[in-house]
């Protein structure tokens, strides 16, 4: 499987993300805390998946999702995070 990169200041987050990803097939993503390092490593390296949790130290992240799309071929996911969650039942399905 590629590489994957999670760019996230948060360490609690990373550890989740990086957990999660590694439960389908990305052992070992690259973490980086800022959207101005990401940027760096991005041009350096290929990535099959990007995964911007924001906001970031530096920025929004917005910005870096719309540059990682249109200066790569990776996917590209930015997590929305929820007020609350939602029981069980309420869930489709």
């Amino acid at each position: 499987m590629g590489r994957a990169l999670i760019v996230s200041a948060g360490a609690n987050s990373n550890e989740y993300i990086a957990a999660r990803l590694s439960e389908i097939g990305y052992s070992r993503p690259v973490i980086i805390p800022s959207g101005a390092e990401a940027r760096r490593r991005m041009s350096e390296s290929d990535f099959e998946l990007i995964v911007v949790n924001a906001p970031l130290p530096d920025e929004f992240g917005h910005e870096l999702c719309i540059t990682a799309v249109e200066q790569t071929d990776a996917g590209v996911v930015r997590p929305r995070s929820c007020g609350r969650a939602l029981p069980n039942s309420t869930l489709p399905g």
